[in-house]
This record gives C-alpha cells, sequence and structure tokens, in this order.
C-alpha cells in the first residue's frame, strides 16, 4: 500500500504595504512512480515536434494545454509530433531523446521547467535539435525558454479580489513560493485597498486536492471569501468548493468562469496552445531565436478571461481599462499612479 506524508515546515506572518500576509509551506513526501505511454502521428517531415509531459495528459489542466498544443501544431503546420507522458527523470529524459534522435525529431517541448537542466545538459550533444523549454532559463544555441510573466496576472486577480471580498480578507493557495503571480496578487490587492488581508498557502505540489482544500477550509474559517487557486492541479476543485459554500474565485491558466458563472469572477489565462503553434511556426520559417522568450499581456499570451455575473460592467470596465493600459505601456496602475 502507497503511503502518502504531508508536513508543515513553516509559518510565516508579515507586513506587506499594509497588507496582513500569512504563509504556510506545506511540504508532500511521496513515492516516485513512473508511467509511459506514447502517442504518435503522421506529417509532413519538413517539422517533426516531440512533447515531453510530467504526468499523463488528463491530470493537470497544463499537460492537456501542452498536448493541445502539439496537435494544432500537427494540424496547422503539418508536423509530426511525438508525445511521452509521466516522464520526470533524467534517466527517462535521455533514453527519449535518444530514440527521437534515429526518428529525426527536430524540436522537442519540455512542457515545464523541470526539463531546463537536462536540456540544457543535452542540448549540445543534439545539435540537431531545437530545445523548448517553459519558465526557466536556456542555454546554447538550440534552447529556447518560453517564460511565462506571472507577475502581472497575480497582480490584476489581486486588484479584483480586493475589490469583490465582502469581508476584506482574500486567500492565494498556490504550489510553491517561486511562482511570481503570488507577489503580484500581494502587491495588487495592496494597491487597490491597504485594509485588505491576504492569506497565502504554499501546497508544494501542483496537484494535491487535499492539501488546496485543507488550506481553503482553514481560510474559510478565518473569513476569507476571495480565493486564487495558483494551480492548474486543483484550481477546478476548489471552484467546486466555493459554488459549495458561497465564496468566489478567480481562475488559473484557463478560461474557468463557464464552471461557476455566479462564483468564478474571472481567470487569469495563459494562452499555451497559441503560444506552441507560434514557436513552431517560428522555428519552420527559420526564426526561432536562442534565449528567453519573455511572454506577458502585451504579447497576448496571457489574457483575463470572461467575467462571471458577480462582477458589475463598471467593474469590468475598470479592470480592463487597466489591463490594456498595460498592454500598451507596460505599466501596472501603482506605476502609472507614482
Amino acid at each position: 500500500m502507497t503511503t502518502f506524508s504531508v508536513e508543515i515546515v513553516g509559518r510565516i506572518r508579515q507586513d506587506r504595504g499594509g497588507i496582513k500576509v500569512r504563509m504556510t509551506y506545506l511540504m508532500l513526501l511521496v513515492p516516485a512512480i513512473l508511467l509511459s505511454g506514447c502517442i504518435g502521428s503522421g506529417g509532413t517531415e519538413e517539422i517533426r515536434t516531440g512533447l515531453l509531459l510530467p504526468h499523463a495528459i488528463e491530470d493537470q489542466e497544463w499537460n492537456q494545454l501542452g498536448y493541445e498544443g502539439i496537435t494544432e501544431i500537427e494540424e496547422q503546420l503539418a508536423a509530426d509530433v511525438f508525445v511521452q507522458e509521466d516522464i520526470r527523470t533524467d534517466t527517462d529524459v535521455e533514453a527519449v531523446l535518444s530514440a527521437w534522435q534515429e526518428d529525426e525529431v527536430n524540436l522537442v517541448f519540455g512542457h515545464g521547467s523541470l526539463y531546463a537542466d537536462i536540456f540544457r545538459e543535452q542540448a549540445d550533444q543534439y545539435s540537431d535539435i531545437h530545445f523548448v523549454v517553459f519558465n526557466d532559463d536556456a542555454a546554447g544555441e538550440n534552447m529556447t525558454s518560453l517564460h511565462f510573466e506571472g507577475y502581472a496576472m497575480g497582480y490584476f486577480a489581486g486588484m479584483l479580489a480586493a475589490e469583490k471580498s465582502r469581508t476584506g480578507r482574500s486567500g492565494v493557495i498556490a504550489a510553491f513560493p517561486f511562482q511570481p503571480e503570488v507577489d503580484g496578487f500581494l502587491d495588487g490587492a495592496a494597491y487597490h485597498d491597504e485594509s485588505h488581508d491576504v492569506e497565502v498557502a504554499f501546497t508544494e505540489s501542483w496537484i494535491r486536492r487535499d492539501l488546496a482544500a485543507g488550506a481553503y477550509d482553514d481560510m474559510m474559517t478565518e473569513g476569507t471569501d476571495v480565493f486564487y487557486p495558483a494551480s492548474d492541479g486543483y484550481n477546478e476543485y476548489i471552484i467546486d468548493l466555493a459554488e459549495e459554500q458561497g465564496s468566489f474565485v478567480i481562475g488559473y491558466v484557463t478560461d474557468q468562469a463557464h464552471l461557476s458563472p455566479d462564483h468564478v469572477l474571472t481567470s487569469t489565462v495563459q494562452d499555451v496552445v497559441n503560444v506552441y503553434v507560434d514557436t513552431a511556426e517560428d522555428f519552420q520559417n527559420g526564426d526561432l531565436e536562442a534565449g528567453t522568450r519573455h511572454l506577458d499581456f502585451g504579447e497576448e499570451a496571457i489574457i483575463m478571461g470572461e467575467y462571471g455575473a458577480g462582477v458589475a460592467e463598471e467593474t469590468r470596465q475598470w479592470m480592463e481599462e487597466h489591463v490594456e493600459h498595460y498592454k500598451e505601456t507596460g505599466e501596472l496602475p501603482e506605476e502609472v499612479s507614482s
């Protein structure tokens, strides 16, 4: 029987721009489990694209978006595509790359930052492959990092949470402390209402619903009524809880207003599918440069999703004006005001 353990490794209270913040860190200790699968389809030989996923396609919205991205590459660019699921160790990555080299794959997407180290190590050995990774550093002449800038989307989520909260308390249930959207949320809430309280919990896992639910329950007990679940592995589950208990949620990664129109205020959306297609098209045209591509509202890689029934038209316009100004100038509201 597989067992799991959870350890609280720290609680920090701090003041941030007038906002009282409590951060909770949770550590999940799990045994490593490796599964594998393979999906392939035909196309032209002009571009042959591989996708590495850290989990099964259906496990998380993030993985599903990667799969949708590569299938769009297949359809729009007539590409051959190769998909490997549940690839998380360097040994397995190396085995897949070796096989794909024989298949003459020339563009490989690693769907997450966990592939960055091994891609940097292997890039020179596979000089005929261009490597693409997300949200980490690129190195060499045949590696590109696509970096979603999470700070601004968190900032706008924080603004809206502070505006819509009836109790003056909102909560972020994030996976890891390195997520910039967490700091963005805190700063956006502070800009809009310095008296607004934000509680932050880190689950140290992208997928553990039970940890996220525990954080949700704790926050609800303390009066939190607007939540930002910053992980695609449990955001829908938090939306279900919010619908049952009458709280509000700001969706994450995909547009989630349709899941509960009365309880999802809006969503911070990463347009992953189009980013995949644009990147592959650039590669096909010889325009994909090595290094880091920063993706934000200005590149239309991040957008605000549909607004729910709980957001008045006046509030929508207020949000849209700030977002549009940021797209055009790169200035967040606090920078305009200063």
